[in-house]
């Protein structure tokens, strides 16, 4: 159960850790070019975009090492319930507020908040996409009964 849990966890902080960097950069290169009209300079260059996209990935999976665990953690006592499977990712989406928002909001600039944000639609999104493991009733009723075999 722990692995299913670990597994569930890294599908979605991986996601997450990949697609919110990736998200913010393009949001960035689109303000600078489209709504700021300032063309291909500093922010607008693509090259800053991939360079943007590459530390935001290198910084974010960083940082976001002990989400992963606590993500890992809710994950496995979420799946120890009986609950509906709407309740169980209810509380897991609660969990990434706490998790990938809260950081930002306390830890960042007024600007940086959208990145909070981002990161956490993203992770909220994953947690809806990926299928949660089923909780130790649902895998203990699933299996035969081995002891009335001769």
């Amino acid at each position: 159960m722990k692995e299913t849990a670990l597994r569930y966890a890294l599908r979605v902080w991986g996601t997450t850790v990949l697609l919110s960097p990736f998200l913010i950069a393009l949001y960035d290169f689109f303000v600078h070019l489209l709504v700021e009209k300032s063309g291909f300079t500093e922010n607008g260059n693509p090259v800053f975009f991939l360079a943007a996209l590459f530390f935001g990935i290198m910084l974010g999976g960083l940082f976001s090492l002990p989400i992963l665990f606590l993500l890992t953690f809710s994950t496995y006592q979420v799946c120890q319930t009986a609950w509906k499977i709407e309740i169980k990712k209810g509380l897991l989406v609660v969990s990434a507020i706490l998790f990938f928002l809260l950081p930002f909001v306390f830890f960042s600039e007024q600007t940086e908040i959208r990145w909070g944000i981002i990161y956490w639609l993203t992770a909220v999104a994953s947690i809806f996409f990926y299928k949660l493991p089923p909780s130790l009733s649902e895998t203990t009723e699933q299996l035969p009964n081995q002891t009335s075999q001769p």
